[in-house]
Order: structure tokens, then C-alpha cells, then sequence
């Protein structure tokens, strides 16, 4: 949990842009914020640019945020983690 809090700060209370670094690496983030912030369009980009100077033929789940978001059920004895990288429970 203290490393999603720190991402958590990284990428400035944006939940998305918080998961979506967890799959691309942090690199993400300054990315992203670079362009508005997390989007789907900003991930696709991210993923193509990233498997090219790789050489790979893809780069990371683009769609992972909606693959953990899934799973999320605020409110049910969940975690919080805040902008701040502070935490509650719900």
C-alpha cells in the first residue's frame, strides 16, 4: 500500500493515472501529465511509443485501469488512498 500511495502522489490524486503507471512504469505519469493527464488515448499512445523503441510489438495492457476497476468496490471496508498519499478506511 506505501508504494501505491507514493504513486498516488506522483501522479497527483489521479486514481487512473496511478493504475495505469503500475502497469507501464512511472514513466508514465510524467507523460501523461505532460498531455492532460490519463486518458486512453494518452496510454495507447504511451504503449506504441514505447513497444517501437523497444522493438516490441506491444507495450503493456492499454485497458488495464478498466481490468482493475472491475475489482473496485468503494465503500465495503475499502482503503482510500488520497492525493496526498495519505490513507482511510472506509
Amino acid at each position: 500500500m506505501k508504494d501505491f500511495a507514493e504513486v498516488m502522489k506522483q501522479a497527483k490524486g489521479d486514481v487512473n493515472l496511478a493504475l495505469q503507471s503500475y502497469n507501464f512504469g512511472d514513466g508514465f505519469i510524467g507523460y501523461a501529465l505532460e498531455r492532460g493527464g490519463y486518458s486512453k488515448e494518452v496510454a495507447t499512445q504511451f504503449s506504441y511509443r514505447m513497444a517501437a523503441r523497444e522493438g516490441w510489438s506491444r507495450y503493456g495492457d492499454v485497458p488495464y485501469v478498466d481490468h482493475v476497476m472491475q475489482y473496485y468496490n468503494g465503500g465495503n471496508g475499502s482503503v482510500v488512498v488520497m492525493g496526498d498519499g495519505s490513507q482511510f478506511l472506509m
